[in-house]
């Protein structure tokens, strides 16, 4: 005759109703699960095993906590620095897959990363996924060429958000920069970066000077204030009464 063990006793009993306190416990972490997202740290560990690369410790690192030491959660990390941090074509592939669809992301450097063109295709269809970005740093990576310009062109062009691209120390013509820098331009001319209209308190832009050093010519108004010129769009606003009560009477009387 065959023994089976005992199931494992249950939580709590599924005919008794679960207690009010630990309904609200649970709501509130999966409330907050879906505003934060998961671990960074832990979706680049299983990134890195679904791509069987090993796990690189300094990426982990900067994955894990930000500068004030709080850690980051994929929904709402906002900066991400991987400067100076060499991977290979695979490793790379995890760490792109890893910050995929962070969707508050607004500031991504991998400036000297000995990034090369065949990653390329892969850092831009992970930048397409992150709506928020408005900085990237590529700069320091001689390898990157012709055949990265033209995908960063047409990135710049289908992302708006998008005003600050650095470039310097690339293998990028200075003909297709310019282009670049026009388009960047265009992008900062229909956000209005330098008057911050946005619905949140950007540092990244606060940050970046030379985002908010793109400013219109102001025009001359002092031609303009002379009242009965042609040109004159300040009107000198008519002098009101001390009080609405003393108005009417004034009224009234006349």
């Amino acid at each position: 005759m065959n023994f089976k063990p005992p199931p494992p006793p249950l939580k709590h009993n599924p005919f008794t109703a679960v207690p009010a306190d630990e309904r609200v416990c649970e709501a509130a972490a999966h409330e907050e699960y879906a505003n934060t997202g998961p671990l960074l740290a832990q979706v680049y560990e299983e990134c890195c095993t679904a791509y069987d690369v090993p796990v690189d410790a300094d990426i982990r690192s900067i994955l894990e906590t930000n500068s004030e030491r709080q850690p980051q959660y994929k929904r709402t990390v906002i900066s991400l620095d991987f400067s100076s941090n060499y991977l290979s074509f695979q490793p790379m592939q995890a760490l792109l897959e890893t910050i995929s669809d962070c969707t508050a992301l607004e500031s991504l450097s991998f400036e000297g990363n000995y990034l090369k063109s065949e990653i390329m295709p892969s850092l831009i269809k992970a930048v397409k996924t992150l709506p928020a970005l408005v900085s990237l740093n590529l700069a320091n990576n001689s390898t990157l060429g012709f055949s990265a310009a033209k995908l960063l062109m047409q990135l710049v062009k289908n992302n708006s958000r998008l005003v600050f691209l650095e470039l310097d120390g690339t293998g990028i013509t200075p003909q297709a920069k310019e282009t670049i820098s026009g388009l960047l331009i265009e992008n900062a001319t229909r956000q209005s970066y330098w008057t911050p209209k946005l619905p949140f308190k950007s540092p990244v832009v606060e940050r970046d000077l030379r985002v908010q050093s793109i400013n219109s010519t102001p025009r001359d108004t002092s031609a303009a204030t002379t009242p009965g010129t042609k040109k004159s769009w300040l009107k000198t606003p008519p002098k009101m009464p001390d009080s609405p009560i003393d108005w009417s009477l004034e009224e009234r009387v006349a």
